[in-house]
């Protein structure tokens, strides 16, 4: 694709676009074998990949020991088509040891993604291959996997584990779409522990496969919003205030969600009631919620969770959660002089007013429970 970072390499983008590639894994970009990533306030958008025996990532690949954050940002229209996992995001994980002097060396155990305040939305996987062979379709929005394998030593096979650990907090995944294909599954967000299935199903070997999931709204992804494969060590966990729109997801992070408060268990939406991606101020696209949202007045309270999982801003910049109306006509004040109105200037009550109903409008205002006015992201 656009993007590759590989073999103890350390890549930063930062407000930049990545648009219209593609490739045969990590359409837009490419992290893997101890590589770091960190991608903040960018759009990966429009990438994809293709392949009959592998497309893997259509917006960003993280593989094999590799470290990546994203934040901030939105993923959207990215896809992947054949064997196909993973349409905005793939992070994935194979273990890779060596042998030293009779004892196991492990180069290679754990992939890690943090995905924080950032919208992955109208991604894609399709499972349809070449001359239409039905393949697989997993992880439109998000795909965590990973696998196992042997190692030998002294004549005798010794099972080895790697680890794909995602985070996912206070983010909006969104209208993700898996189809086609003998099996398609996980339009929002898709989770094994056996990524890799040998041609003798008896020399498998499982992984381990991570989540954990804050404050993050899931909603109108297609056929499910999060699926987690159960009969594998795969484990979906939720650390509160998640919202979905089908009532998938207390089922894919239990029973983690047994043991939250019932006021911090995944609330499920009858309807998303969201505005399409839009520029809603900040640097990336992103999703309003309309006056009628179920996501309204449902995010973490205040105090509830850290910084980490519920940052005090949303994916704009602005801020989540203010102070009683007092505060906010001070915030539209300040923001009235700053627009336009030189400091020793009084600007009409009539004005005054106006831009603090549009301030109201887009959320600066807004006291809420919710992440963000405009997306949960």
């Amino acid at each position: 694709g656009a993007v590759k970072s590989t073999a103890l390499s350390y890549v930063n983008l930062e407000r930049c676009e990545i648009n219209g590639n593609s490739s045969g894994g990590g359409g837009g970009i490419a992290n893997d074998y101890l590589a770091f990533l960190n991608v903040n306030g960018s759009t990966i958008a429009n990438n994809s990949v293709t392949g009959i025996i592998g497309a893997y990532g259509g917006g960003i690949r993280n593989e094999n020991g590799g470290n990546m954050t994203i934040s901030n940002s939105t993923l959207t229209g990215n896809s992947a088509k054949g064997k196909a996992k993973g349409g905005g995001i793939y992070n994935h994980c194979e273990p890779l040891v060596k042998v030293i002097a009779g004892a196991p060396l492990p180069i290679i155990a754990l992939s890690t993604a943090t995905i924080q305040n950032t919208t992955v939305s109208g991604n894609s996987v399709d499972g349809e291959g070449t001359f239409g062979i039905p393949l697989e379709a997993l992880g439109a929005g998000i795909y965590n996997g990973s696998s196992g394998s042997d190692i030998k030593i002294g004549g005798d096979n010794f099972p080895v584990v790697a680890v794909a650990n995602l985070n996912l907090y206070s983010s909006t995944i969104y209208g993700n779409t898996a189809r086609n294909g003998l099996i398609h599954t996980g339009g929002g967000v898709y989770n094994t522990a056996v990524s890799n299935i040998k041609l003798n199903p008896l020399n498998t070997r499982p992984g381990v496969s991570l989540v954990q999931i804050a404050n993050n709204l899931f909603a109108a992804n297609t056929p499910n919003d999060l699926l987690n494969a159960f009969f594998t060590p795969a484990v979906i966990r939720s650390l509160g205030y998640n919202l979905d729109s089908d009532g998938s997801g207390s089922t894919a992070a239990a029973p983690s969600e047994l043991l939250l408060s019932p006021s911090a268990r995944f609330f499920t939406g009858s309807g998303p009631l969201v505005a399409p991606l839009a520029n809603n101020g900040g640097l990336t696209l992103t999703h309003a919620l309309l006056p009628l949202s179920p996501a309204k007045e449902k995010g973490s309270p205040t105090g509830e969770l850290d910084a980490t999982t519920a940052p005090p801003g949303d994916q704009r910049g602005l801020i989540r959660n203010l102070p009683p109306i007092q505060q906010t006509v001070r915030l539209s004040w300040r923001l009235t002089v700053a627009l336009s109105t030189p400091p020793t200037q009084t600007t009409p009550a009539s004005t005054r007013s106006r831009i603090r109903a549009w301030i109201l409008s887009v959320g600066l205002g807004r006291r809420s429970r919710s992440p963000s006015s405009f997306s949960r992201g």
